[in-house]
């Protein structure tokens, strides 16, 4: 074609080029956008209605590119419902813009974003349709502004957070929908392992009577034989429970690995090997 606005008349073009940006990354988009004048309104135009912002992935080579190339790619994208963020350039400013484009959003995962502040990761409670949210930015702040503004979380991943046992409660009290719970690696700057037996029975207790929509949960650094009967308890009453998670499966105790040889709740290891308590295999097999 001779000209651009022949060849964007062409019948039927953006039609086809909509359905084919489905496919495409964001970096995808903004490498195909440099080409030609062109190039760049198509690219734009798929931008715009981009569902899915992956940043920091092999899928999405945008790990490295020049703060220009995010500064379009985010100031384009305002259809957004799922942000996937590991980047080491994104910014409070960034974040800020993005979700002030994308108020819609229902799944945030932000990890590694060290220039993301805990006071520009407030921009987040802006999201009132919110369903999904994985974070190192979360604190005691945060969770009390998200439950004023959404309580209809349905998976929350908190292992990298640094968060109180009280706030993490009166979270958990606050969201019944919650099916997908990863709980804190650390809380109030202590490792799991040194937390109160009570601190950890409080929490449990907030969930199986809060969260009876539960159907995964995961308990970094678990020892079974500091809370005989939490796993057993924790199953009984949450009817939808499928799979708890727990470091080592192999040290769990007889009693504990009774009770699940013969319940449908699944016991796994962190690392996602899958030990079916199905009769087949005892705990030294394990």
């Amino acid at each position: 074609y001779d000209n651009k606005m022949e060849f964007l008349n062409v019948p039927g073009l953006l039609e086809i080029f909509e359905n084919i940006a489905k496919y495409l990354s964001t970096g995808d988009l903004f490498s195909f956008r440099c080409c030609s004048r062109l190039c760049k309104e198509l690219a734009d135009l798929g931008l715009t209605k981009h569902k899915r912002l992956a940043m920091g992935f092999e899928e999405d080579d945008v790990w490295e590119c020049p703060p220009l190339a995010l500064q379009v790619i985010i100031e384009k994208c305002k259809a957004l419902q799922e942000i996937h963020i590991e980047s080491i350039f994104i910014t409070d400013h960034h974040l800020h813009t993005l979700i002030s484009n994308n108020h819609h959003l229902k799944r945030v995962y932000m990890r590694n974003c060290y220039k993301i502040t805990d006071e520009g990761f407030l921009t987040v409670l802006q999201c009132k349709k919110l369903k999904s949210l994985t974070t190192a930015n979360c604190t005691d702040s945060f969770l009390e502004g998200l439950v004023r503004n959404n309580i209809f979380l349905e998976e929350i991943n908190l292992d990298a957070c640094d968060i109180s046992v009280g706030g993490f409660i009166s979270f958990i009290k606050q969201q019944p929908l919650l099916r997908y719970i990863l709980f804190p690696f650390c809380i109030e700057g202590e490792d799991v392992f040194e937390m109160s037996i009570r601190d950890v029975t409080d929490i449990i207790s907030a969930v199986k009577s809060h969260c009876k929509n539960l159907e995964y949960i995961c308990l970094p650094n678990y020892r079974d034989e500091r809370y005989p009967g939490l796993l057993e308890d924790l199953a009984e009453n949450c009817p939808k429970l499928k799979i708890i998670s727990i470091p080592d499966t192999r040290k769990i105790l007889m009693r504990t690995h009774l009770y699940f040889q013969s319940n449908k709740v699944r016991l796994i290891n962190e690392n996602l090997d899958v030990y079916e308590f199905n009769g087949q295999k005892s705990p030294s097999d394990l």
